[in-house]
């Protein structure tokens, strides 16, 4: 049971974050520097695929290895490790091979990645805990 709303409680703060962020931050940014290349429309329906499956590996690989040493920084710390490796892998990827993808797109979302995943993390090892 705790595990299920372990899971729930981090997919809501990850929705919830990444909405003002994007909205507010990213979309302006990428704008400015590859409006270009940006659709129209976002398809909502990859995206939530993308939401439930990161989640999840959130949960497995960071959130509980912070509940099985029993410690919140075990659990932001391999969270924003994999937040390093998962949103720098997308940026650095681009940077190499797109010739208009900016330092700055790198730099500010891989950050965010950081951010956010180590914040999640931590959501799921405290939801965790608590109904545990």
């Amino acid at each position: 049971m705790s595990v299920i709303v372990s899971y729930f409680s981090m997919l809501i703060f990850f929705i919830i974050a990444e909405m003002i962020v994007l909205t507010n931050i990213m979309q302006p940014l990428f704008k400015k520097h590859i409006g270009f290349l940006m659709k129209e429309d976002t398809n909502f329906s990859i995206a939530a695929i993308f939401y439930f499956v990161y989640v999840a590996g959130v949960f497995w690989f960071a959130s509980r290895a912070g509940i099985k040493s029993e410690s919140f920084s075990v659990a932001i710390f391999s969270g924003a490790f994999l937040g390093l490796l998962a949103f720098g892998t997308y940026e650095i990827t681009n940077y190499v091979i797109l010739k208009d993808w900016k330092i700055e797109l790198v730099l500010v979302d891989t950050l965010w990645g950081i951010v956010i995943t180590g914040s999640m993390a931590y959501v799921g090892f405290k939801v965790h805990n608590f109904f545990s």
